[in-house]
């Protein structure tokens, strides 16, 4: 999953913007939140619940700004994309708060997670026989 999110939101980011991409992975928050109120047991208080609609609501707002005539893609791929990124990035982290309930080292499994990721996309960038650059593999190190 972490890999393909990855691609996601670079994908968002090119066709959406950054400012929606990054909106829509704070948005992701509401996944995890769901799942605090029905699976971990979490309380809802009214200063939490306050405090949700206002962060939610701002974010939104991030969302609803018009685009001003740019035309970087289609709406509808622009969406797809944005809930991509959402759906992702909210179940990468209901998936981590699962690995840190159950008491393993979760230090070590996202180390393991990590590392798959990048073997994955390695894999998937020499498949693609994408033309490698020493500035490029040099940025990506640091």
């Amino acid at each position: 999953l972490l890999p393909s999110v990855f691609v996601i939101m670079g994908k968002s980011v090119e066709s959406a913007g950054i400012v929606k991409s990054d909106a829509a992975q704070r948005l992701s928050l509401f996944l995890p939140i769901v799942a605090a109120l029905t699976l971990f047991g979490e309380k809802l208080s009214e200063g939490k619940l306050i405090g949700l609609c206002l962060a939610f609501a701002a974010l939104f707002c991030l969302l609803w700004k018009s685009d001003s005539g740019k035309k970087s893609g289609s709406a509808w791929r622009q969406a797809l994309l944005l809930l991509g990124v959402w759906a992702g990035y909210g179940i990468i982290d209901i998936l981590f708060k699962q690995i840190a309930k159950s008491g393993t080292a979760f230090a070590g499994n996202l180390l393991v997670a990590f590392a798959l990721a990048g073997v994955l996309m390695f894999a998937c960038l020499f498949a693609k026989s994408v033309r490698w650059r020493v500035e490029s593999v040099v940025g990506g190190i640091l």
